[in-house]
């Protein structure tokens, strides 16, 4: 019995040894495959965005023996990519596999990694790791305000690229492609700020109507370093030229005297080259550049007074639209200050001529610094007190009175007034004659004694002439009347008050209400 016992104990512990060698030797052969470091590019994808998915698989340096990878793969929302049979991976090897992938929508996404593989001995692997992406909004937005543009001519397209990012985008470059002829496609900008953008414009030409498409590839670096891409395009109308063009032209009702020219352009074509010339009897008297016309807008071009220029003005606005040359022209008066001398009466005494009447402005705008005199001829002198006059500011549609003195000869038929004024800013010099028309002239002429000399005096409207005691009456019952004849008397200096004493009697003579004996 003793005997049987001992050998049932042997047998058991033989057995106990046999097991123990054998998981010694099961664990010295395994093997330990992992997954690694998973890298993403770039870190902050935008939707669109290629994203390269970057896992590396690794057989660990305390494995005994090799592993065979059989597939390798990343699944995630709407996403599965996998590569088989990779390979075998000695201990302490490794090797990375590259995923392409993109997202069409901003967040969170998980992305589960994947091996599967079976060692030496037979075992089956299976090692999942995950990786999170955050897909933020593409920084740069690209965006254009135009949507239509014309066949057979340039058109002007702005591009605008928006940083949506709460940091700088630099290195931006676009590149617009499409059915079209671009002008210098590539465009390149050094940074844009956050909440910033940039606008690009291009010269672009369609040969063909319909809907066309303009695609721009965008490339910026982000503060990280890496470098994003993204492609959006832009969808454009592109009809048939419609060329419809209107030109006008105002006169200003102010001190400038300017002409405003308006173009309009109607039609759905861009106006390129737009110059301005305003002509007078074929003269050129200005010629003014422009700036481009828009589709359905206009510009206002204005021209300075012309104060030298005979007659109205003809204004032509010449323009290059889908490749050709247009004019169109319109015709406008100028009416600026213009003085001329009206109500003029002469009184003759011996060789002394007095020469009185009205400074009218004819014109829509006021002449300033107006001054009239007797010019320095054969036929007339001037003498004084008034051998040239000052009349100063004469406001449009509005007179003042003046009076001149001077010598004429016996020959005189005709007395020249030189008048000059300021209109447009500059001044105008023009030349008015008076005829004389006095029937008992050569009387007047060779009475030698002045107390029998009697005055002649002619009106071109046959008034005859006030003595001047009829003027000191008239003065007398203005001033205790109160009556003012131009709204308000102006009693600055002795001048002024003159001027209104000249016009108080002019006035006094052409009314029919009033009669006056002289004194």
């Amino acid at each position: 019995m003793k005997s049987f016992r001992r050998i049932f104990t042997l047998l058991v512990v033989l057995c106990l040894a046999i097991g123990s060698v054998g998981s010694f030797i099961s664990i010295a052969q395994q093997s330990h495959p992992t997954i690694g470091e998973i890298t993403v590019s770039p870190n902050n994808p935008a939707p669109g965005d290629q994203v390269i998915i970057r896992p590396t698989f690794r057989n660990g340096d305390t494995s005994s023996t090799s592993a065979r990878i059989t597939e390798v793969s990343i699944r995630g929302d709407s996403i599965f990519e996998a590569v088989d049979d990779i390979g075998t991976l000695g201990p302490g090897s490794s090797v990375s596999v590259p995923f392409s992938v993109t997202f069409e929508t901003t967040g969170q996404k998980k992305i589960t990694v994947t091996m599967r593989g079976q060692t030496e001995s037979g075992s089956i692997l299976f090692v999942q790791k995950p990786v999170y992406i955050q897909v933020e909004q593409n920084a740069a937005l690209l965006s254009s305000p135009t949507d239509t543009a014309v066949s057979g001519g340039q058109t002007p397209i702005k591009l605008t690229i928006s940083n949506g990012r709460s940091t700088n985008i630099t290195g931006i470059e676009l590149m617009l492609r499409g059915e079209a002829n671009i002008d210098r496609p590539l465009r390149t900008n050094g940074s844009i700020p956050p909440g910033g953008e940039r606008t690009f414009e291009y010269d672009v030409s369609f040969e063909q109507s319909g809907q066309r498409e303009l695609i721009g590839e965008i490339s910026y670096r982000t503060p990280d370093g890496s470098t994003r891409r993204s492609t959006q395009s832009i969808s454009i109308d592109v009809e048939q030229p419609n060329v419809d063009v209107s030109l006008s032209a105002q006169n200003m009702n102010d001190t400038s005297g300017s002409t405003d020219v308006e173009i309009h352009n109607f039609g759905n074509t861009h106006l390129d080259d737009v110059e301005i010339l305003a002509q007078s009897e074929d003269e050129t008297v200005a010629r003014v550049l422009a700036s481009d016309v828009s589709p359905d807008t206009s510009t206002i071009i204005s021209i300075p007074a012309q104060p030298h220029a005979d007659g109205p003005l003809t204004v032509t606005a010449s323009y290059r639209t889908v490749g050709e040359e247009h004019q169109i022209s319109t015709t406008i008066g100028q009416a600026l200050g213009e003085i001329r001398l009206t109500g003029v009466e002469t009184t003759i005494t011996g060789q002394e001529v007095l020469l009185e009447g009205d400074a009218a402005n004819l014109g829509r705008t006021d002449a300033q610094s107006v001054l009239i005199r007797f010019p320095a001829t054969g036929s007339v002198q001037q003498t004084s007190p008034s051998g040239e006059y000052f009349v100063g500011e004469v406001e449009a549609s509005e007179f003042a009175t003046f009076e001149l003195t001077g010598t004429i000869g016996s020959t005189t038929d005709t007395l020249p007034v030189t008048i000059s004024y300021v209109v447009g800013g500059e001044r105008v010099e023009r030349r008015q004659e008076i005829p004389l028309q006095i029937s008992n002239r050569s009387a007047a002429l060779s009475t030698s004694d002045p107390a029998e000399t009697q005055p002649d005096r002619v009106t071109n409207q046959g008034l005859p002439l006030l003595p001047l005691g009829g003027l000191v009456i008239v003065i007398l019952a203005v001033v205790a009347g109160g009556y003012r004849w131009r709204n308000e008397w102006r009693l600055l200096n002795f001048q002024t008050l003159l001027n209104d004493t000249r016009t108080a009697k002019r006035r006094w003579k052409h009314s029919s209400a009033l009669i006056l004996k002289p004194v």
